[in-house]
């Protein structure tokens, strides 16, 4: 992993001849300069759960923020095949109805 560019952002497939571990962590400085990390969820293509079962569920996150220095980012990627991800994000108040959101695309 060496050859990686620093910063890294992008999807990382590794490949070894005998099992290993690995943990996905996210970190970064904020607006007031505290320190954040959090781990980012590692996907085993090759897990018949993984391949059978999420690849056709629909997710749903709870909560997402947004102002007063919070904001929440949502990453698309295909697990599956090379090339361009593509899904659909539905952003509802607890009612149901459409939450009128704006979209920043990075």
């Amino acid at each position: 992993m060496e050859s990686l560019p620093f910063p890294f952002q992008g999807v990382l497939r590794i490949s070894a001849p005998s099992a290993f571990t690995t943990i996905g962590l996210r970190a970064r400085h904020n607006e007031r300069g505290d320190f954040l990390v959090t781990t980012i969820p590692v996907v085993n293509e090759n897990d018949d759960y993984f391949t059978f079962v999420l690849r056709y569920s629909k997710f749903v996150f709870p909560h997402f923020a947004g102002g007063g220095g919070y904001a929440t980012q949502f990453v698309l990627f295909s697990g599956w095949q090379p090339g361009s991800a593509s899904g659909t994000l539905q952003f509802l108040t607890s009612a149901g109805d459409p939450f009128p959101l704006t979209l920043q695309a990075r």
